[in-house]
């Protein structure tokens, strides 16, 4: 696997960026299990009502974040949901809270994004971060094509997201 990474980037990588990369495809985690006991509503309020962004940060993380909205909703579904369904920040919150935290898109809006019933994103919401066999699960996908999956979804997001025409 790191021949593969170092054949497509065709240089140097770093070492903290390499072995971040691998962790992510390998699906290595250190975040506990989250309790999937929790009814549809009582789960929603839980989940967003503690996230704030802190005020000196909030609008930088926000375009940050829509930024990488907008990169995520044009790669093929394939990946974009390999992207979606296993993405975690550095606290252990999921991209769907972070957007809908952010204000940058309501659970039925990122339901009908993502072509699902809003049921469908609750159920997935609830499994999230999942890790490459749930999503594999999920998508009727084998584990080595989420890791492929993942791998070009990050590739891609990458360039859109370093691109000058992004910001």
């Amino acid at each position: 696997m790191v021949a593969e990474i170092f054949n497509r980037v065709g240089g140097p990588v770093e070492l903290d960026a390499l072995v971040n990369l691998l962790a992510l495809l390998l699906d290595v985690k250190d975040q506990p299990s989250v309790s999937l006991d929790a009814e549809d509503a009582g789960y929603w309020e839980q989940h967003l009502a503690d996230r704030s962004f802190r005020p000196g940060s909030q609008l930088e993380a926000r375009e940050t974040l829509r930024r990488l909205w907008n990169a995520v909703r044009q790669l093929p579904p394939a990946q974009r949901d390999t992207f979606c369904l296993g993405f975690e920040d550095e606290e252990g919150t999921h991209l769907f809270s972070l957007l809908i935290d952010a204000e940058l898109v309501t659970p039925g809006q990122l339901a009908q994004e993502l072509g699902r019933s809003l049921e469908q994103q609750t159920l997935l919401w609830r499994q999230m971060p999942m890790g490459n066999a749930a999503i594999a699960d999920a998508l009727g996908a084998t584990r080595q094509q989420v890791i492929k999956w993942r791998f070009h979804a990050l590739r891609k997001l990458e360039k859109m997201m370093l691109a000058p025409d992004a910001k």
